[in-house]
This record gives structure tokens, sequence and C-alpha cells, in this order.
């Protein structure tokens, strides 16, 4: 299975990540890749935050942080 960051590069660029992709088609990726992962630790950054101002409770905190782990885990890229 495709990784959603995968996904999305296909689905904006409109070609496939394979092995054999041209030079321009690899630089492409190289940079979607620096920058999907930079978007994401944003979005955890704020989400931490978020969690830290409006969890009441240190179960609502501790849930959200392993919500938060698993998403990051099914963001993770993958090598080609």
């Amino acid at each position: 299975m495709k990784s959603l960051m995968r996904q999305k590069f296909e689905e904006w660029y409109g070609f496939e990540v394979c092995d054999d992709m041209d030079i321009q088609t690899e630089v492409a990726w190289d940079n979607w890749k620096v920058a999907w992962k930079a978007a994401m630790e944003h979005a955890k950054e704020k989400a931490d935050e978020h969690a830290q101002k409006f969890a009441y409770t240190p179960a609502m905190k501790r849930a959200l942080g392993t919500w938060l782990q698993r998403a990051a885990l099914a963001m993770e890229d993958e090598a080609v």
C-alpha cells in the first residue's frame, strides 16, 4: 500500500514514483519528501500545543498523545 505522502505526490504531479523515474521527477520527489516531513512535524507540534491547552485531564492528554503517535506513524514515508 502506498503512503499518503506518495499518493498525494502522484496525484499532484501526475507521475508515478518508481525506480526508473526521470531526473526531474526524482528531484521533485526528493523536494516533496522534505516538504512533507516539515509539514507533518509542524502539524504534530501544533497538535501537541493544542492538546496541552485544551485537554483537561491527564487521561485526555495521554489519549491524545497516543492518537498523535499513531497518526505520525501512519504518515511515515517509504523508501523508493
